[in-house]
């Protein structure tokens, strides 16, 4: 009654409907009614239920951070990039240990990552804002910068999933992936451990034709030099004092000198 408009947004009411108790929300203005000399005479108030809106706000409040926290805990990286520019809006942990711990978010990917730019993933990104499409790549190598200079290499599966607006413009990027350096290094020694195995194989089906050390150890120096992609293998007979050796036989690629005869203390 001081004269003031008095207004509540969003205001809970403890109240009871259809026989249960539960909280609503409404949206209160009291304003003054005056007469003609500005005495005020009392006032109106003017109500709206806001319930069913208060509501859906808490659910995208707590679907949010239910999303917020399966990012926060996800294995694999994460990362939302907005604008033109690919400005990082979200990083969770596991991205930021991807990248060395850098400081991201409010920075772009050239400013955070400038390795990354000039391997080509700033380029998927400018793709995808002009044709819509998402881009994925499987066992890609990045090789980020440590400190002092040092480098690394990690292997990366990846996803970019463009976040469009309602007229189909791609405003941000999604970045997810995992880190699956480990996989690539286990396979690529399993295929070195099979290759390995096949080799000596081989040069035991190709040793085991042969009765003839000479020969035996012709065959040798060859497919051990040719398997190692090595310039020369040889075999060498001992010194009687056993301090040195005289090389008696060997295999040299095409282009390379034979070292027979060569002696080392």
């Amino acid at each position: 009654m001081s004269g003031e408009t008095v207004y509540h947004e969003d205001f809970p009411l403890e109240t009871t409907r259809h026989g249960q108790a539960e909280t609503a929300y409404f949206t209160f203005c009291y304003s003054p009614i005056r007469d003609e000399n500005g005495k005020v005479l009392g006032m109106i108030d003017t109500v709206m239920e806001t319930t069913e809106t208060v509501r859906a706000r808490q659910r995208l409040v707590s679907e949010s951070e239910r999303y917020r926290q399966m990012f926060e805990n996800a294995p694999g990286f994460m990362a939302v990039l907005s604008g033109p520019e690919d400005v990082f809006q979200y990083v969770n942990p596991a991205y930021s240990k991807l990248i060395g711990h850098r400081e991201a978010v409010g920075r772009t990917v050239e400013e955070v990552l400038p390795e990354a730019v000039e391997q080509g993933f700033r380029a998927a990104l400018n793709e995808i804002r002009q044709t819509g499409e998402p881009h994925s790549a499987l066992g890609t190598l990045l090789t980020i910068k440590g400190p002092g200079g040092a480098s690394f290499d990690r292997y990366v599966d990846f996803v970019y999933q463009p976040i469009k607006n309602a007229s189909g413009e791609v405003t941000d990027i999604f970045v997810s992936g995992s880190d699956v350096t480990e996989r690539m290094e286990a396979d690529a020694a399993l295929r070195r451990s099979e290759a390995r195995l096949r080799f000596l194989d081989e040069l035991n089906l190709e040793t085991g034709r042969s009765r003839d050390a000479d020969a035996i150890l012709d065959i040798t120096t060859r497919m051990v030099g040719a398997h190692l992609s090595i310039s020369n293998c040889a075999y060498a007979d001992m010194d009687e004092d056993g301090d040195g050796f005289t090389i008696r036989g060997d295999w040299a690629a095409e282009g390379s000198p034979s070292i027979v005869g060569h002696s080392l203390p």
